[in-house]
């Protein structure tokens, strides 16, 4: 559904973005990932043919840079701040929007409200959402025209965390209707939403690949929290055979806890060396490894 190759903008000198490429399918969400000044509003800004660039986008098959009118009805934007009329109705100011996009269908209007948890609020005023919800109404107004691609820049900034969560539930939704979603962040918080990263920093692809490839490349950690009989013979002896693992990085004890930093995808392996020694698990628990969490690990050059 959209696809870019070679993608190169300079500003003068100014080299804002260096051979960018990726591609994402129907249904499918892209994480752009990187700091601030990384390049992520410029790309986005290339992919909608807002901007002059070297190389190539197409969303659908449609060169942005020939076609970009073309291009544009076919992608919905949501940019990091959007002017609303906080004195307005929510209904009122989607059908403003709506006026300003040519829709005219009042069930789809009632719709979309409903889909994004606002039709019960429709009568208060634009002024009266918090962030998180600010952030639906704006999701709403960019499905009016029915888009394929919905490109977000930055959704989560200034959003508290139940806020980013209404967002991110939302933006699986649209995954599931068929959608191809686009978002930029440098904060945690997308990476159960994305299938696929591209992590750049100074216009530069750092990584690019699904969010699985990308974390294995990170070489992630996990956390394991076992709460074990440490009256057993054998649990000093298992605890120091573990610290000479090398995917094991840290054994330490926190009450009942004993906790063990390891690469992720071997806790299985953790787990089973305690157990072969006889030693009971009466419980455990793991640390959710999350994409973003890491990310700063390949800006900063980390990774390896």
């Amino acid at each position: 559904m959209l696809r870019a190759s070679g993608v190169t903008k300079k500003y003068g000198r100014l080299v804002a973005l260096r051979d960018v490429s990726f591609e994402v399918g129907r249904g499918e969400a892209l994480g752009i990932l990187g700091p601030n000044g990384a390049g992520k509003t410029t790309l986005i800004k290339c992919v909608l043919g807002l901007l002059n660039f070297d190389g190539d986008i197409t969303v659908d098959g449609i060169d942005v840079k020939r076609y970009g009118a073309d291009a544009r009805r076919r992608m919905g934007y949501v940019p990091q701040k959007l002017a609303l009329h906080d004195k307005l109705s929510i209904l009122d100011e989607v059908k403003l929007f709506a006026k300003l996009k040519g829709v005219h269908d009042e069930d789809r209007l009632r719709d979309l409200l409903e889909s994004n948890g606002l039709w019960e609020r429709r009568k208060d005023p634009v002024g009266s959402l918090s962030q998180g919800m600010r952030q639906r109404l704006i999701l709403a107004l960019t499905l009016l025209a029915d888009p394929d691609v919905l490109l977000l820049d930055e959704p989560l900034s200034n959003v508290d965390v139940e806020g980013q969560m209404e967002i991110l539930s939302q933006l699986e939704e649209r995954k599931r209707e068929g959608r191809t979603v686009v978002i930029t962040s440098h904060i945690v918080g997308i990476g159960k939403v994305i299938d696929k990263a591209l992590v750049i920093n100074s216009g530069r692809v750092i990584s690019y690949g699904t969010t699985e490839e990308v974390m294995r490349l990170l070489k992630l950690r996990s956390k394991i929290y076992l709460k074990l009989n440490q009256q057993n013979e054998k649990y000093r002896a298992v605890l120091n055979e573990l610290r000479t693992l090398n995917y094991v990085y840290q054994v330490s004890v926190s009450g009942d806890w004993t906790i063990i930093e390891c690469d992720a995808e071997r806790k299985p392996n953790v787990i089973s060396q305690v157990l072969s020694e006889g030693i009971r698990v009466e419980d455990v628990m793991t640390e959710e490894v999350s994409l973003d969490k890491y990310y700063y690990k390949l800006i900063s050059g980390d990774a390896a």
